[in-house]
């Protein structure tokens, strides 16, 4: 089997980044952070870096297996937590299928006039109820698409991912080329960051920054499959991290100078209002060319993404049917029928319950940290049980013990940042894991073995419900009553805590020393 190389690695991660995330992340982060928007860039895509090192070690080390990434917790913890991390990650991969479904609408809407009353409501975010169940039918074309044709549909999107890096890159270039308002980025620290750090720090999760980052996970999939992977995969991720770093930082530049400046001295970023930014400042500035250009991209990037979303959230749900009704296990002639169903109907669910792009991608975004934060967990188990094995074997990389206590530390900060009540919704997304977990598992190894897991994974709950309580009673949404400064090192400290809580609980398990003992025989 041919080796896949350092260039065709970072071909996958730079495809995976530059999905939809570009269509709508600078506007609505401008509109919560303002001009500072570019810092949320720069600062996100580090605390992405750090993140994704824990990844590249732990996918590098333990064997793939169909599904998302709750397995691997399981040979170092056990599978009340390997249940909650693939629970969170599933519900994720489902919400970004409407994600892109609403995407669709909302541009589709924009190139027809008429539609755009319909189904956009007069804040300019939410949908329609009619907006609502057009993008419902837009689920259920990637519904038809995925079981009728995976080939084609494959061969289709290959072409389109050099597309959708190119067109990026040109919009941000001709706008920055037209548009001259410079002045609103602001001389002074008020008008460059009118929100203050609050605006700066929750645009990271509730904004898109790591809505648009989360495909920098994808050449850590062929790990297995990579030339030199010990030096090409952490190069791979490094260097899309920092190239669409770039992209999404000019295209967010771009997007400020662009907006016409009465606007921003009008009400502030947080009163301007697109549907569908970059065609509204392409018709603002009489670039038909371009808005032509963008039309066609918009719908078919989301389109597409939202494709490739549905065939993976169908693997993930395949890797997870122990835990679902045996119904989702369902196959018609090797089409896996079920789970195309389940993923069809959590799809809905996301759309009728909330109502608009950001609203899903913020559930998204907050569902992810917690996993983010788990998988870091996971890298710091495994530096201290496998340390060897990692070294001969796997991907290790100086410092893991470090970099797996601050990953988890960034993404708890990252989880706070989201502000209340949004914490609280990551909360519920924890809780609601609960009764399924007990339901299907108990079934399988009985409930006395089902509940002493789960009280040994409980400490996950107590964490995100103490950061939950201080986000609460802090100023990131909160009532006030905790200093901004106060609730942020009360959140590295809680976090801390419960890093060595989580690592204090890991086990050197018999799963992960065949594993070893394995590799070793090799």
């Amino acid at each position: 089997m041919n080796k896949i190389n350092l260039s065709s690695l970072m071909y996958t991660g730079i495809g995976s980044i530059v999905g939809s995330g570009w269509l709508m992340s600078s506007y609505l982060i401008a509109s919560i952070s303002g001009p500072s928007a570019i810092l949320s860039w720069i600062i996100g895509s580090i605390i992405i870096l750090v993140i994704a090192l824990n990844f590249i070690e732990v996918c590098g080390f333990l064997p793939a297996k169909n599904g998302g990434f709750g397995h691997y917790v399981d040979y170092t913890h056990n599978s009340a937590l390997s249940f909650i991390v693939e629970w969170v990650f599933l519900l994720s991969w489902i919400g970004l299928i409407p994600a892109e479904a609403t995407a669709t609408v909302q541009y589709l809407s924009s190139m027809l006039p008429s539609l755009n009353t319909l189904v956009m409501a007069a804040n300019g975010k939410d949908m329609t109820f009619v907006g609502s169940a057009i993008t419902s039918l837009v689920c259920l074309a990637f519904f038809f698409i995925n079981y009728a044709s995976m080939t084609l549909l494959m061969k289709c999107i290959k072409y389109l991912t050099l597309l959708k890096i190119l067109i990026p890159i040109i919009v941000a270039v001709i706008l920055l080329v037209v548009a001259h308002n410079f002045s609103n980025l602001g001389i002074t620290t008020h008008s460059f960051m009118p929100y203050g750090s609050h605006g700066m720090l929750q645009s990271i999760t509730t904004g898109g920054v790591v809505f648009a980052f989360i495909g920098f996970q994808t050449p850590v999939t062929f790990a297995g499959s990579a030339l030199n992977p010990k030096r090409n995969i952490p190069l791979a991720i490094l260097l899309s991290v920092l190239f669409c770093t770039i992209i999404y930082s000019v295209l967010q530049l771009a997007y400020i100078v662009a907006v016409p400046h009465d606007l921003v001295l009008k009400d502030g970023w947080q009163s301007i209002v697109y549907t569908a930014p970059f065609i509204d400042l392409s018709h603002i500035y009489k670039l038909d060319f371009l808005k032509s250009i963008i039309m066609i991209v918009a719908f078919i990037a989301p389109f597409s993404a939202g494709l490739i979303f549905y065939a993976s959230a169908v693997k993930i749900t395949s890797g997870f049917t122990e835990y679902l009704p045996k119904i989702v296990a369902y196959k018609k002639k090797d089409n896996p029928l079920g789970s195309l169903l389940f993923v069809l109907f959590g799809s809905l669910a996301f759309i009728w319950l909330l109502p608009g792009w950001q609203e899903i991608v913020s559930v998204i975004c907050v569902s992810l940290i917690i996993l983010f934060a788990v998988m870091c967990l996971v890298n710091g188990a495994l530096t201290r049980h496998a340390k060897y094995g990692k070294s001969a074997h796997g991907i290790h990389l100086r410092g893991s013990k470090y970099f797996s206590a601050l990953g988890y530390v960034l993404a708890s900060l990252m989880y706070f940042w989201s502000s209340w009540p949004l914490t609280g919704k990551g909360l519920i997304v924890l809780i609601i894991s609960t009764p399924v977990y007990f339901i299907f598992h108990s079934k399988k190894v009985g409930f006395k073995e089902a509940f002493c897991d789960f009280f040994l994974a409980s400490w996950l709950f107590f964490h995100m419900l103490l950061i939950t309580a201080v986000s609460y009673l802090g100023t990131f949404g909160g009532i006030g009553y905790l200093s901004s400064a106060t609730s942020q090192l009360l959140v590295v400290i809680i976090s801390l805590l419960f890093y060595f809580i989580g690592l204090k609980n890991s086990k050197l398990s018999s799963k992960l020393t065949d594993h070893i003992s394995a590799q070793n025989q090799e």
